[in-house]
């Protein structure tokens, strides 16, 4: 009789690497943006996937709370991204402040990097 025997989930650790990783990629994908001179918003889709990635491979265990610690972490890089980015007096080309559109790439960044811990990549899909 074969039996499954699962790796135990390390919740925590996922959620510690999750908590330093959002502040570095987020201040990360500032940095870049303000060395090419514009905000590029969509380097923090790119970052929550990373995210995503990073606390779905630290955790081991695919689901709803591996989830939810990659979409809060991926939120969370959106506001150290926006920090850092207001911190350099950038603002949008109608005047607007950065922090404007924060709500929006917070939910896209939550969304995406929620999925991405969510979702089990290693079952096959029969």
């Amino acid at each position: 009789m074969d039996t499954e025997v699962k790796e135990p989930s390390r919740y925590w650790l996922g959620l510690a690497a999750g908590i330093i990783s959002s502040a570095v990629l987020g201040a990360l994908a500032a940095e870049i943006s303000i060395l090419l001179g514009s905000v590029y918003i969509y380097i923090m889709g790119f970052a929550a996937a990373v995210l995503g990635a990073i606390i779905h491979g630290i955790c081991r265990r695919p689901g709803i709370i591996t989830g939810l610690i990659a979409a809060i972490c991926s939120a969370a890089s959106v506001v150290v991204f926006t920090y850092v980015i207001e911190a350099q007096d950038y603002v949008w080309d109608d005047g607007s402040s950065i922090s404007s559109s924060l709500y929006i790439t917070m939910a896209i960044a939550f969304v995406l990097g929620g999925w991405i811990g969510f979702k089990d990549w290693d079952a096959s899909d029969k």
